[in-house]
């Protein structure tokens, strides 16, 4: 981050095994915790930014519905279109 930009001091409780991989992570990478969790935030502003939880029309996995070939009532009538199936 820039040495002058507007930085808030907080304080955040983890669970010790959470702080000890953390520590670990940040010697591993020689950088400090403080960045590692700065990373951590701003992947998840990002991320629920692009994709708000619960929102169908911007789930990237919603792109999946219907992609595949059988039975359109494979998911409500499962048992009866799939039960003479040897699948395994």
């Amino acid at each position: 981050m820039d040495a002058n930009s507007d930085q808030v001091t907080t304080n955040v409780r983890l669970p010790r095994s959470m702080w000890n991989s953390l520590k670990q992570r940040a010697l591993r990478d020689n950088t400090s915790m403080s960045e590692l969790l700065r990373e951590g935030a701003l992947y998840v502003l990002e991320e629920r930014a692009v994709y708000p939880a619960g929102n169908a029309q911007t789930d990237p996995f919603m792109s999946l519905v219907g992609v595949g070939s059988g039975s359109a009532s494979g998911s409500s009538a499962h048992d009866a279109v799939y039960e003479d199936k040897d699948l395994c």
